[in-house]
């Protein structure tokens, strides 16, 4: 739900004024919170609903559930399924080459494995290439699908389409990820209307949540709360601005909706394969538990998937690279076009990149952007040269944003755009100070034991403005780890160090040769020339993990730009008192801002931040990824390896730590085989 829907909804009800005006909606799952929620979007209208409640319930069949940390498992039977004949539709959450699991990778691998059949990649690219046999497939599915051996679907087909084809597919079969909703896995799998076989897999966890990932609507809708009036009186105070005219009550009744759904689908997200297979039972299925298949079999299957999705990927990588470069006019019309080939997907490709990033568009970088380096990148520039930046393009999306609405702005949309809060956040814990090259670091030293308690006692507000979790369990330098992905740099691992029976991990900075800084001095001219084009950047940047445009030191002059004005102008630094967040013990914290142009006045936001702690159930499932890294060790360093792959880089370091504290002589052993094991952390 956003504020285009909003406005559609309303625009809708604005039918029932006219006389005889009537509004049909239609729902795969329709539930109270629905109806509600378009009731109260009529306003002064008097609404009769008349509900027709679908409650026939087909004789769904059997569905086998594949275990594993990924599919191997199920792509295994598949391959047994399709050597044995018949016609088969597979459904993945995916569509990416750099997905292994995704539709691209494993129609690639498919047609190397099985070089006769006749494969469907049905997706949001191939429905639209006018090269691809799959183009406007969608209207006439049931003509199409009979002429192909194996379908490959992605989330395309996941709502309003009705495959009624009879005695064509022998089964079903379904990769779900954790990136779809709950009830999305069950209305996919239903896409075939003929009762045959279903056959899943279904990650444990969902990947994904909404939020601040609060399971109550209260805790989702405080924190939106929260950060929209903290996000709106530090701009206050940055830019000396009236930021008053902003409607923040924009539609409650869709914002209480939003809390509603996305505290269920959070809920949902943290036992994700629990809720699937309790609606597919609920739906008719039978459930029943598939056998694995041999180590040896599923492990050539991962092999294979893996070296088709680095084949495809690679390529697609150069490709893009290797596309002309296109002018402003031909971007636009590209990024306006619906019906694009390939070679014109990787022009606009090429040519948001180069825009982007102001940068020679090599593989290298088309990969690092698909990993979501631009966030990363984005936040450490404003956390360092561009740091003076930071309030004049915070401002400047908010009254985009609100002009765009009408003076009314969509709290999730409007929070998600703002970036002071992000910074001052880190300042506040100084994360700067873990990124001096060549210094060694410990856990036990007191400025990393005093950085942990920093973070600890500010948890709610990390989760909340960061979305990282920091919990008691973790070590400092695996708090320091998880904060420093956020701006894409880490902490090398140096060596277990200490006399005997006192040795402790040992870390130190070494300064990232990615290119970044190449990037910030493009972006920083960038920045000066669109506040005057008569500036030149005499300085040129070789180091970005210290602040050589805004001075901490006090007396000293700071250069600042008053974007306003379009000039710059010298002011003398000053300390004053930032907004003060109040945590969930109700202790205020206050974040010092180092700011020329703010008023030298106290800005409050009086709000109280009642985030669910999700530390706990986060521990909980990251021991049950120790137990089973502790598995692997015995097949070796590679097995780990691959383990610690199907995790996020949150639970990765989770595991690593748990692992150090259960098994800390074990620890050692792998460090000792594997000295570049931070590098898997990701």
């Amino acid at each position: 739900m956003d504020q285009n829907f909003s406005h559609i909804m309303v625009q809708s009800i604005n039918v029932l004024g006219r006389e005889h005006g009537k509004i049909y909606l239609s729902s795969a799952d329709t539930s109270d919170t629905d109806i509600k929620y378009i009731l109260s979007l009529a306003g002064e209208y008097r609404v009769n609903p008349f509900v027709i409640v679908n409650n026939y319930q087909p004789v769904s069949g059997k569905c086998y559930n594949y275990s594993g940390s990924n599919p191997k498992n199920l792509i295994a039977a598949l391959d047994k399924a399709i050597a044995a004949g018949g016609h088969h539709l597979l459904c993945c959450s995916a569509q990416k080459a750099k997905s292994k699991w995704g539709t691209q990778a494993l129609e690639q691998r498919f047609k190397q494995k099985f070089p006769h059949l006749r494969i469907l990649r049905i997706d949001s690219h191939s429905v639209l290439d006018p090269k691809h046999p799959a183009f406007e497939c969608i209207a006439h599915l049931n003509e199409i699908l009979t002429q192909y051996d194996l379908v490959i679907a992605s989330p395309s087909l996941e709502t309003g389409v009705s495959i009624d084809i009879k005695g064509h597919f022998s089964s079903v079969w379904g990769i779900f990820q954790g990136v779809q909703p709950v009830d999305s896995v069950r209305q996919m799998l239903a896409r075939l209307r003929e009762t045959v076989d279903r056959h899943i897999w279904v990650s444990q966890y969902g990947m994904g949540t909404v939020g601040n990932g609060s399971t109550s609507m209260g805790g989702l809708l405080r924190s939106q709360d929260v950060a929209t009036q903290a996000n709106i009186a530090l701009l206050s105070a940055a830019d000396n601005d009236d930021y008053s005219f902003i409607d923040q009550n924009f539609q409650p009744e869709s914002l209480q909706t939003w809390g509603k759904r996305g505290a269920v689908i959070n809920v949902e997200m943290r036992r994700y394969q629990e809720f699937v297979l309790k609606g597919l039972a609920a739906d008719g299925y039978t459930i029943i538990d598939a056998d694995d298949f041999d180590p040896d079999e599923t492990k050539e299957v991962v092999k294979e998937v893996k070296a088709a999705s680095k084949e495809l990927y690679s390529g697609q990588c150069q490709g893009v690279s290797d596309s002309d470069d296109v002018s402003d006019a031909e971007l636009k019309k590209l990024q306006e076009k619906r019906v694009k080939t390939e070679e014109e997907r990787y022009q606009q490709r090429k040519g948001e990149l180069s825009r982007r990033y102001e940068v020679e568009v090599t593989p290298e970088l088309v990969e690092k952007d698909d990993d979501g380096w631009y966030p990363q990148l984005r936040l450490h520039y404003y956390l360092t040269v561009g740091r003076q930046f930071l309030a004049s393009r915070d401002s400047k999306r908010a009254k985009a944003q609100a002009e765009a609405g009408e003076n009314a702005i969509w709290k999730p949309d409007f929070n998600k755009g703002q970036m002071l809060s992000s910074v001052l956040l880190l300042e506040k814990l100084n994360l700067l100070q873990m990124l001096k090259p060549g210094e060694q670091l410990r856990g036990s030293d007191e400025r990393m034991q005093e950085f942990k308690a920093i973070t600890l006692q500010h948890r709610y507000l990390i989760k909340n403005y960061l979305n990282v979790t920091i919990s008691e369990k973790l070590t400092p330098v695996a708090i320091a780890q998880k904060l420093l992905d956020k701006i894409d740099l880490r902490l090398s691992y140096v060596g277990r160090l200490g006399p005997k029976g006192k040795r402790e991990c040992v870390y130190k900075f070494v300064p990232a040769d990615d290119g970044r800084n190449v990037i910030f001095k493009q972006w920083l001219n960038r920045e000066l020339v669109s506040v005057t084009s008569n500036i030149d950047l005499k300085t040129p940047i070789t180091d970005t993990t210290s602040l050589p445009i805004i001075e901490d030191m006090e007396g000293q002059e700071n250069r600042t730009i008053r974007s306003s004005q379009f000039a710059i102008r010298n002011y003398e630094n000053s300390e004053i008192q930032a907004p003060k967040f109040i945590d969930e013990k109700n202790k205020t914290c206050s974040i010092n801002i180092q700011a020329s142009n703010f008023n030298q006045e106290e800005i409050t936001a009086n709000c109280e931040l009642e985030i669910a702690n999700c530390c706990g159930s986060w521990w909980q499932q990251v021991r049950s990824y120790a137990a089973g890294f502790m598995e692997r060790l015995e097949s070796g360093v590679d097995a780990v390896n691959e383990f610690l792959s199907t995790l996020s880089s949150d639970e990765r370091w989770g595991v690593m730590v748990a692992f150090e504290e259960a098994q800390p002589t074990m620890f050692g052993q792998l460090v000792a085989a594997a000295p570049d094991w931070v590098e898997w952390m990701g």
